[in-house]
Order: structure tokens, then sequence, then C-alpha cells
């Protein structure tokens, strides 16, 4: 038998993550989050300015295709971003689209990332970490109900004492990218049977 497959995909802050890594500013991190490729093989891919209905558009052909044995999803900061956003009804949007995922995918482990705050700079709405905070607690509750699915609160990032983003208030710095990674590896780690799980 091969290698279970993961995706790591959503909107930019996988694509920053994926460059930090392919720098090889850190020699510890590597592509596959630190698990051996003969036990899970991880693909990566992200989108600026990703929001949900353009994760439609952009990630269900590949999700169908692939039909990996794990997908982590980092996704909903955009979506709160917008005009009018409300929090109650981007998680319900949330949740129609994990189970979508899973209807076309078969996928038992499907990880959808915590949304983490921004700084002051990093948002048109004032109320924008409030929603945040409320987002989160409604969806982890609602996804954590799904039995192929699951919150991952990034806890590190979230209770970090340090500066994690850039001037803009919104992407993470390198400090920052290695938490992502970190959590991400984790949440990976996390899905894996225990027989397949060994560290390089």
């Amino acid at each position: 038998m091969g290698p279970k497959t993961a995706m790591v995909i959503g909107h930019s802050f996988i694509r920053h993550l994926e460059r930090y890594i392919g720098h090889g500013y850190d020699p510890s991190i590597n592509s596959n989050f630190g698990v051996d490729a003969s036990k899970l093989r991880v693909t990566m891919e992200g989108r600026s300015g990703g929001n949900i209905a353009r994760f439609r558009r952009s990630f269900f052909g590949k999700i169908r295709g692939l039909k990996p044995d794990i997908l982590y999803i980092e996704l909903g900061s955009n979506d709160l971003d917008s005009i009018g956003g409300d929090p109650e009804d981007i998680s319900a949007e949330m949740v129609d689209l994990l189970e979508d995922i899973h209807s076309i995918s078969a996928t038992t482990h499907i990880i959808l990332g915590q949304v983490l705050k921004r700084g002051a700079k990093g948002s048109r709405d004032p109320d924008y970490n409030v929603n945040v905070q409320k987002f989160n607690e409604m969806t982890g509750n609602l996804v954590n109900g799904l039995p192929y699915a699951k919150f991952w609160r990034h806890i590190r990032i979230w209770n970090s004492a340090v500066p994690l983003l850039k001037r803009d208030g919104v992407h993470p710095n390198p400090r920052g990218l290695y938490r992502l990674y970190r959590s991400i590896r984790g949440a990976l780690w996390n899905s894996l049977p225990k027989e397949t799980k060994h560290i390089l």
C-alpha cells in the first residue's frame, strides 16, 4: 500500500507558508511537514484573497481528483473581512463547504484551521476580531460535530505574547509562519493512524 495523501490548501497564509518553506530559511522544516514521505505525501497550495466562494471554484476539482486522506483548510478570514460579513452566516457557509467536500471526495479527515486575529491596520471592520471570536466559537462546535471533521486551534499563535504579524496587520511574519507550520504539522500528525506515525 502506498503512502497516504494530504492537501494543505487555503488563502494567502498557505501561499506565504509555501514560499517560506521553499526558501529554505530554516533547515528543520520541509514541505512534507516533517512526516516520512513513505507514510504521507503532502501537497500545498494557497490563493491570495481566498474566500469560500473562490475556494469552491479553485479547489473542488483538485479535491475530487486527488481524494486526499487528510485535507487541511485555512479559510474564513477574508469572508469575515467582507462588507456585511456576518459570523453566523459565514459559519453556516463553512459547514456547508465541508459537507460538500466530504460528499465529493469521501475524505475522512477534514481539518479546518482556526481563523486568526488581525492587527489594527488589518481590517476595514473595527469589529473584525470580535467577529473572529464569534465565528471560531460557533464553527468549532459545528465542525467538531461532524464525524469526519475537526476544528484545529492555533494555540501558540492565538496566545502569543510576541508579534507574529507583518506591518500590514494581516499576514504572518517569519516567526508567525514558523508557528503556523508547526501548528499545521501537529494537525496532520494528529490525523495519522498510530501505526503510520514516523517523524524524520
